[in-house]
């Protein structure tokens, strides 16, 4: 038999309790949906924009772009140059947190999370895709600086 300090602990039942209590009374499970469709749409029209920006994936407000070297045949960027990472750094600089996601060191491609919390409103996600889009053409600049392109 196997068990954590917190499980079945009553302290983080009542916690988990609190929490699904907020879930139900901020309707967080629609607001999701709905800001989700919101980001969804912003981020289309980002990756119109951007050099880099292959494809827009997620549901609700789980969502990520794909990087890419070259838009009309979505080839990847080279492994080594550790896009989501750069991407990451740009964001930092711009005043955005972002979470990169390799899978396989980034042999299938590279992809960034685009996952604000359950509670952002839409002039944030206005605020989130504008300073994306800084990090975005920072790193659209150093590939080029680099001849990725």
């Amino acid at each position: 038999m196997h068990g954590h300090t917190y499980f079945t602990n009553p302290l983080s039942c009542a916690v988990a309790n609190a929490v699904m209590d907020e879930v139900e009374r901020l309707d967080l499970v629609t607001r999701a949906r709905e800001r989700g469709e919101s980001l969804r749409r912003r981020l289309e029209a980002l990756a119109e924009r951007s050099p880099l920006v292959g494809d827009v994936r997620g549901l609700g407000l789980l969502s990520a772009i794909e990087l890419v070297a070259d838009k009309a045949t979505r080839r990847a960027l080279p492994p080594a140059f550790n896009a989501p990472s750069k991407l990451t750094a740009h964001g930092l600089r711009h005043g955005i947190a972002l979470y990169n996601r390799r899978a396989n060191l980034g042999a299938f491609g590279d992809f960034q999370m685009i996952t604000p919390p359950l509670t952002i409103s839409e002039s944030e996600l206005d605020e989130l895709v504008e300073k994306l889009e800084r990090a975005l053409t920072d790193l659209a600049d150093e590939v080029t600086r680099s001849k990725l392109a």
